[in-house]
């Protein structure tokens, strides 16, 4: 499961120029871990998402999502997050789940983004509400 999310992963994060590079295998063992931090059930709902979107590639550009190139699996997972049916949408989002917040909390990530999350913590203890 690691490989096939790191051969999706720059596709589902939408890597770009101006944002700090992360592995993708790094992203993706992050994110297989909290999957399995969840239970034995969220691991294959998750194999079960994979496996409709491979399902769904193979139908519609006859490949699996992993062998795509990366502009095509983006037009793809951007395609399915605009589907008008809700099962197609909901696959295109939970594939997002494990990854996406592993890539933006990274130090790196959050400081190019104008995050500092240091200054941010201490001015809120700064801030800090009594009653």
């Amino acid at each position: 499961m690691e490989a096939a999310l790191a051969a999706l992963t720059p596709a589902v994060v939408g890597y770009r120029d101006e944002l700090p590079y992360i592995s993708p295998e790094k992203v993706a063992s992050e994110g297989v871990k909290q999957l399995r931090a969840g239970g034995l059930h969220l691991v294959l709902v998750f194999r079960g998402v994979l496996l409709l979107l491979n399902v769904i590639s193979v139908i519609t550009h006859g490949k699996l999502l992993k062998n795509m190139e990366r502009e095509k699996q983006e037009r793809f997972l951007g395609k399915c997050a605009r589907s008008r049916f809700l099962l197609v949408r909901g696959l295109a989002t939970l594939l997002k789940l494990p990854l996406a917040p592993h890539y933006y909390a990274q130090d790196d990530v959050c400081l190019a983004l104008g995050y500092n999350r240091e200054e941010l913590c201490a001015d809120a203890d700064c801030h800090q509400v009594t009653r």
